[in-house]
Order: C-alpha cells, then sequence, then structure tokens
C-alpha cells in the first residue's frame, strides 16, 4: 500500500464478470506499474459476486501494492457498490471505471497532467463504443479537443448524459455530496439504476467554485453489450426523471435546468420505447407511462408521439414490430461500420 495518498483512485465496481474485470485490468494495470505506482491506486469493489471474483481480486491485491480489493457481503446494486467505491477511495480524484470498459494506453498519465495543471470539481474523459474490436470505435460522441469550463454547470449542457466510465469526481466534493444524499435518503437497491453517479455528478457541479475539465482525447473503449439486461425505459427515462425532481427540490439546480432535462428525456424516449418496451408486460410499460405522465403531461412531443407509441407498444403485435425495427437499426448500423468503416456521430 502507497505511503503517502494517491492522487488519483480508479475505482472498479464489479459482479459476476471476472473475463471482463481481468480484460479491463489487463489495460490499466500496467499504466500505472512502477512509474505511477505512488500517484495512482486502483480500488476494485466486488458486488457479491459468484464466480471466483473474491478470490482473484484477493490474490491480485497482494501481488500489486497500488491495488486494494474489497468485497460486499451481500449484493449491493449498481447504486450501492459505486457508493462503496466513493467511500472507500483514498486519492484526491476519483476516477470510475466500469469492469467491462477499457482505459486504452496512456490515459492514466493524460489524467494526471490534467489534475496537475489546476484543482477542478470534475472531469469527463471523451470516449467511444465499440463493437468486437476494442480498437475500432463504432460510435463516437465529442471531437478530441479538450475543453476548460471556468463556470462548472456550463457542462451539463456540453456533454450531459457521459458514460458511466468517464467521470472523475475530486474526491472531498463527492463524498460531501455523497454524504447528503444518504442523509436525506437512503439508497434503494434497485441493482440495474445508474441514478447515483449523475446524482453526485450534478451536486458537484452546481456547488463548487471550481472549474469542471474536458479531457478531448479519446483513450476510453466502452462495450456495447450483445443484450440489454436492464430495464432502460424505466431506469433511463422514469428514474432519471425522479432523481431530477428530487435534486431541484433539495434546491441543488433551478427550475430551468429541470424543464431542460424533461426535455431531453422527451427526446429520448421514442428511441427508448422501441428498444426496451418489447421485453416489457402491457402492465409495467402502462405503470411506467402513468409514472411519465406525471412529467411530460402537457409536452407536445410526448402527447402527440411518445404517449401514443407506449400505448400501442401494450399490444403483442406492435412490442413485434418494434423488436424487428430495433434488430433491422442494430444490423444495419453494424454493417455499415464494418464496411465502410465510417464513424457514427451522435
Amino acid at each position: 500500500m502507497n505511503t503517502m495518498l494517491p492522487k488519483l483512485s480508479i475505482c472498479i465496481p464489479t459482479y459476476n464478470r471476472l473475463s471482463d474485470l481481468k480484460t479491463c485490468l489487463g489495460f490499466v494495470i500496467p499504466q500505472v506499474s512502477e512509474e505511477l505506482a505512488a500517484a495512482v491506486e486502483i480500488v476494485i469493489v466486488n458486488n457479491a459476486s459468484t464466480d471466483g471474483t473474491e478470490q482473484f481480486i484477493t490474490a491480485l491485491s497482494k501481488q500489486y501494492s497500488f491495488l486494494r480489493a474489497f468485497s460486499n457481503s451481500t449484493n449491493l446494486g449498481i447504486d450501492g457498490n459505486t457508493a462503496k467505491c466513493i467511500e472507500y477511495a483514498a486519492g484526491e480524484y476519483i476516477a470510475l471505471l466500469s469492469d467491462d470498459d477499457y482505459y486504452l494506453a496512456g490515459q492514466v498519465q493524460q489524467i494526471l497532467d490534467v489534475v496537475a495543471q489546476h484543482d477542478y470539481c470534475l472531469i469527463r474523459l471523451n470516449f467511444y463504443t465499440f463493437l468486437e474490436d476494442i480498437y475500432t470505435p463504432y460510435q463516437t460522441f465529442r471531437g478530441e479537443i479538450d475543453v476548460v469550463f471556468p463556470r462548472a454547470p456550463e457542462m451539463l449542457t456540453f456533454f450531459h448524459g457521459g458514460h458511466y466510465s468517464g467521470v472523475i469526481y475530486r474526491a472531498e466534493l463527492a463524498k460531501q455530496a455523497l454524504a447528503k444524499m444518504l442523509a436525506l435518503r437512503p439508497l434503494t437497491n434497485t441493482g440495474r439504476s445508474r441514478g447515483i453517479y449523475g446524482e453526485v455528478e450534478i451536486r458537484i457541479i452546481m456547488t463548487s467554485d471550481l472549474p469542471a475539465y474536458f479531457i478531448g482525447k479519446r483513450r476510453l473503449a466502452t462495450t456495447i453489450p450483445a443484450s440489454l439486461d436492464y430495464a432502460g425505459l424505466e431506469h433511463i427515462c422514469l428514474e432519471y426523471l425522479q432523481v431530477i425532481e428530487r435534486i431541484y427540490q433539495d434546491g441543488v439546480i433551478p427550475y430551468a435546468e429541470f424543464e431542460r432535462r424533461k426535455q431531453e428525456t422527451v427526446g429520448r424516449l421514442p428511441q427508448m420505447i422501441i428498444t426496451f418496451a418489447p421485453a416489457m408486460s402491457p402492465h409495467d410499460i402502462a405503470r411506467v407511462t402513468q409514472g411519465l405522465d406525471h412529467y411530460l403531461r402537457g409536452d407536445l412531443r410526448y402527447t402527440w408521439v411518445c404517449r401514443p407509441m407506449l400505448y400501442l407498444a401494450q399490444l403483442a403485435i406492435v412490442r413485434g414490430v418494434f423488436t424487428l425495427i430495433h434488430r433491422i437499426a442494430r444490423i444495419v448500423k453494424r454493417s455499415v461500420i464494418r464496411r465502410s468503416g465510417i464513424l457514427i456521430h451522435r
């Protein structure tokens, strides 16, 4: 274990993905070994995995002095495990890294170079998605230009919706934000919701006087799963609005920002309905629709486009059509990438 506090804690929450975790660590450990071992720690938080993860990370922590391993006695869900990552981190900055995403060569040094320049409340990494080949981008999101935000809230409109593995918090601010969140309400064991990392980010950005930074060079490769195993329509849309409403009610964001987030949700809803509704029961679709009505009723796009789609999605034949549309779109996009090498920008 380092005798001095590290500059950066790379925190990896993991659950039953030992093979992915090994690949992830195969990219990041060589970047930390020797030269940067005094400045960086790797923190792995195992969420009660049953696939040998605990034995693997325990052995690894004995091999590398900069690696610390923790295991939860029960599955705390992604929110609970992310909270543990923030609590266990000893560094001045906390970088979250999913166990199925990868820091390409130079990413760790690049982060250290940025935090050596100035104190930042939050740093975001540019990234790309990939299919089979980690080094072949499938989808990109921003140009490769670094951006400094003297007023941190400006980052919310520049890069809202960034990837879990692309967020780096100033540790003291993240720990303070998490403590306030837990004091207001306990974390719910949703298991598949990714709400906590975004809520911590917003609370930091909206309450800190420090600037924020966007690292433009794409050295973060993120996985596109072969299949989606979470209730995206509920988690990405409804639960997201519930989180934003709580932050607004707590006085962290103004009403205008709350309204902007609602508009963004309406914009992504059609795709979310086509992608996720086919795996839902009519009862669950009706329940989510009722929740969305609470926030979005009165919005013309929601009233005339999204709500009719949700209503029709309760019919088995329409869910079948949505499944077909989603599969065709996925096949076409992947075919275009393979044959032409043209990146899809969002």
